[in-house]
């Protein structure tokens, strides 16, 4: 499989300022939107709310695996790498703005180590969506690009399969869309492989724990 580094697609038109600012703010304004609408599912949830659609909000945002599909999603249509590096930390701090004004101000309680660490991250967003950008590039780049995010979505399904919960399956779909994301079926069958052992490896270490833990 031959070595290529570039985004076919996005660099064969010329970078266009006001469509970039255009695609960050439709961005921003998902993420405020879903950062208000978690907090709002787990207020409502221990206000003896559970299940429905609010339930349905809740467990879908509670776990990573719609974070790191919508990071990828994010990063992948933006027109250059390094304004993907821009726009999905951008999301991420419209989501943590709103989630945490509403813990704040709505449901009165407000962890500020918490919120701390979650800024490190959404500010470490950075280089994840340098790096998925080149998800759809052809070579091991673009699959090693790709194989990332399946990986941490695979680690994220397999343990929560003692629990029989549906997020585990969701985690599962996001990962096999991604593999939909333009390119060879070359590069898609070897980022799935890929993807399906570091997922092991990253259940292994495990990954979530070591770095997400405290924040849990």
């Amino acid at each position: 499989m031959p070595i290529h580094t570039d985004n076919t697609e996005p660099l064969t038109q010329a970078f266009q300022v006001s469509r970039e600012i255009a695609y960050c703010a439709a961005w921003i304004v998902a993420g405020l939107v879903l950062g208000l609408l978690s907090k709002y599912s787990d207020a409502a949830g221990l206000d003896g709310w559970p299940g429905g659609v609010l339930g349905f909000i809740a467990d879908l945002t509670s776990g990573f695996g719609i974070w790191i599909f919508l990071a990828v999603l994010c990063s992948t249509y933006s027109q250059r790498a390094w304004s993907a590096a821009v726009v999905t930390p951008c999301f991420f701090l419209a989501m943590l703005l709103t989630y945490y004004l509403y813990s704040a101000f709505v449901v009165g309680y407000l962890n500020t180590g918490v919120v701390r660490g979650w800024l490190v991250f959404a500010f470490c967003s950075t280089a994840f969506a340098y790096l998925a950008w080149h998800a759809r590039d052809e070579g091991w780049w673009g699959v090693a690009a790709l194989a990332l995010p399946i990986g941490l979505l695979v680690a994220h399904a397999v343990p929560t399969y003692r629990n029989y919960h549906w997020t585990s399956l969701l985690d599962l779909l996001f990962a096999a869309a991604l593999l939909l994301l333009p390119s060879e079926g070359r590069g898609r069958f070897w980022a799935l492989i890929t993807g399906l052992l570091l997922g092991g490896l990253f259940v292994i270490i495990p990954v979530y724990t070591l770095v997400f833990g405290r924040l849990l």
